[in-house]
């Protein structure tokens, strides 16, 4: 599982001895964060998660979140708040501008800390690359117009390095999906969805964890891609078979690796792959045929999870915090 470091792109070999996830925008909700890992038995020594970026501000523990950096499990991209946090301790942008954005959480924090911080996320890519050839896929903040290749280069303008951190065009409907061709399965965040959602390449994964109704959402690449494969030679070959494969596949007790993996917290609901979820989702809601998901604020979430995540000291079953 080595990985290669250049200034702006990460490229990280496939993960031959456990399992990748990833994870939306965090924005400081690290219960829900470690109860989503509980949930699909996260090994620490062997799986990996990866982070679209913005894991700090709105939400209540971004300390906590920022302290996520060094576990040797967790690979996170550069997101527009760390961004913002930056340019607070680089004093390019006022302290009241980022607090508007959901800052306040560094009202009291002192200079040096702030600066130790941002010394930290200036190390993020602003891209990490999984894998090659058709397992790979793509984690970045916001939106990337372009090929595979034009992505592996790294030679980023100001402009496209604005849109990786701060675009909105694609989400909006107001970019070409077209100009993404030759373009890997792209994880992202930064625009709140209301449920995962998939615009050209690109696969947003922010359904909006800080906020009110809001949840966090954990996705496994490879399970999903898996079930994505099965669905369409089903559907293919009978009338409604895509909805009948879904129903055999999951009624059955799937193994750990292949597992369909989509986990959001705060709703009980039923998850299925964003190709078939305008379709299905109401058919799949009645049924309740696998239930993957945990209040944001349940009493059931507690620190003593196994996880041993910043603040949580690990209780007597718990795995290798590392």
């Amino acid at each position: 599982m080595a990985s290669v470091l250049d200034t702006s792109v990460q490229h990280h070999s496939a993960n031959r001895s456990g399992r990748d996830f990833v994870v939306g925008d965090l924005h400081g909700c690290v219960d829900a964060l470690r109860y989503l890992l509980r949930l699909v038995s996260f090994d620490p020594a062997c799986d990996r998660l990866f982070s679209v970026g913005d894991l700090v501000d709105r939400g209540e523990h971004s300390e906590q979140a920022l302290a996520l950096l060094d576990k040797p499990w967790f690979f996170a991209v550069l997101g527009n708040h760390e961004d913002a946090l930056c340019a607070v301790a680089d004093g390019r942008l006022r302290r009241q501008w980022w607090y508007g954005i959901g800052g306040a959480w560094a009202a009291n924090l002192p200079d040096e800390s702030l600066r130790r911080y941002a010394e930290r996320l200036r190390t993020l890519p602003l891209v990490r690359v999984v894998g090659s050839g058709p397992e790979r896929f793509n984690v970045l903040h916001a939106e990337f117009f372009g090929t595979d290749a034009e992505l592996d280069a790294g030679n980023f303008s100001a402009d496209t390095r604005q849109q990786l951190l701060w675009g909105r065009d694609l989400a909006m409907g107001n970019g070409d999906p077209q100009r993404q061709r030759g373009l890997s399965l792209t994880y992202c965040g930064h625009t709140p969805m209301r449920d995962i959602k998939q615009v050209g390449a690109q696969v947003f994964i922010d359904t909006g964890a800080f906020g009110p109704g809001g949840r966090l959402t954990i996705v496994e690449p490879r399970a999903l891609r898996a079930l994505v494969d099965f669905s369409g030679r089903s559907a293919r070959r009978r009338r409604g078979g895509a909805g009948a494969a879904l129903t055999r596949r999951l009624s059955r007790r799937p193994s750990r690796r292949s597992q369909p993996t989509w986990l959001s917290s705060n709703t009980i609901s039923t998850l299925v792959p964003f190709q078939l979820y305008s379709r299905y989702a109401a058919w799949w809601q009645s049924r309740n045929s696998v239930v993957l998901n945990a209040a944001r604020h349940s009493p059931s979430v507690s620190r003593t999870d196994g996880y041993a995540m910043p603040g949580a000291p690990a209780s007597r079953t718990a795995r290798p915090s590392d």
